[in-house]
């Protein structure tokens, strides 16, 4: 089946085991048939981003942003991941222009 999800109820897309899934904002999870980097080039750049290799993620399903040791960054989104999104410490300066916008 496919099914319709409008993009501003996508918390968040993340890779595992070669698939990628859609998190939407009420954590109901979708397989889809697209890469992280072809969803990235459709997905508008102001509302998502590319936070490591795993994860795309709407601006909205950030609650909190964490310092995390190294100058790293650590995402508390909402619906929580089954595990910590970090953002490194090379992509920490980008992603903090990006949430300036």
């Amino acid at each position: 089946d496919y099914i319709s999800v409008k993009t501003n109820d996508i918390a968040y897309f993340y890779a595992a085991q070669k698939l990628v899934c859609l998190v939407d904002s009420v954590a109901q999870k979708f397989i889809l048939d697209l890469s992280l980097a072809g969803l990235e080039k459709q997905l508008d750049p102001s509302q998502f981003y590319r936070v490591n290799r795993k994860y795309l993620v709407n601006l909205n399903a950030i609650k909190r942003i964490r310092s995390y040791p190294k100058s790293k960054l650590l995402l508390d989104i909402q619906p929580a991941p089954a595990e910590e999104i970090i953002i490194s410490q090379e992509n920490a300066a980008a992603f903090k222009a990006w949430m300036e916008q």
